[in-house]
C-alpha cells in the first residue's frame, strides 16, 4: 500500500494489487480544506482509476451543507464519472452514524443520481466488514 496524499485533515492510500483507494478524513475539517482534499481525490481517481474505494470517517465532526453538496456534484462526482469504480464503502463508527446519517444519505443520493455506470455503494460501522465487502 502506498500513501499518495497526506494533509492535516485528509489522506489517500492506494493498493494497486486490489485496485483500492482508501480515503481518510480526520481533524478540524472546514469547507475550504474539504474542497482542497476533494480536488486531490478527483486527481488521484482519474490517475489511478481504482475499481474499489473506501471512505473512512473515524472522527468526523463536519457537516456537508447544501452549497457544498452542489459543489461536490460539479467538481467531484461529474468529473469522476469516467472512472469504472465497482464498489464504494463508507466507514462511519457507530457513535457518529446517527449524527451524520442525514448528510451521508444526501451525499449518497447525489452519488447515485450523478453516476453514469452502476456501482455498489454501502455504509458500515465496522471497518473490517467494509474491507471484506469490498473484496468479495
Amino acid at each position: 500500500m502506498e500513501r499518495i496524499v497526506k494533509t492535516n485533515v485528509f489522506s489517500l492510500d492506494y493498493e494497486p494489487v486490489l485496485s483500492l483507494l482508501i480515503e481518510r478524513w480526520y481533524g478540524n475539517i472546514t469547507d475550504e480544506n474539504y474542497k482542497e482534499g476533494m480536488l486531490l481525490l478527483v486527481e488521484k481517481i482519474l490517475f489511478f482509476q481504482p475499481i474499489r474505494r473506501i471512505m473512512v470517517y473515524p472522527n468526523l465532526n463536519f457537516l456537508i451543507s447544501p452549497d457544498l453538496q452542489k459543489w461536490m456534484i460539479d467538481n467531484v462526482f461529474e468529473p469522476t464519472n469516467v472512472n469504472k469504480v465497482e464498489k464504494i464503502a463508507f466507514f462511519i463508527p457507530d457513535n457518529l452514524l446517527e449524527k451524520v446519517m442525514i448528510e451521508f444519505l444526501a451525499v449518497m443520493r447525489i452519488m447515485e443520481d450523478t453516476r453514469k455506470d452502476a456501482y455498489q455503494l454501502k455504509y458500515f460501522d465496522d471497518e473490517d466488514e467494509a474491507y471484506r465487502w469490498l473484496l468479495e
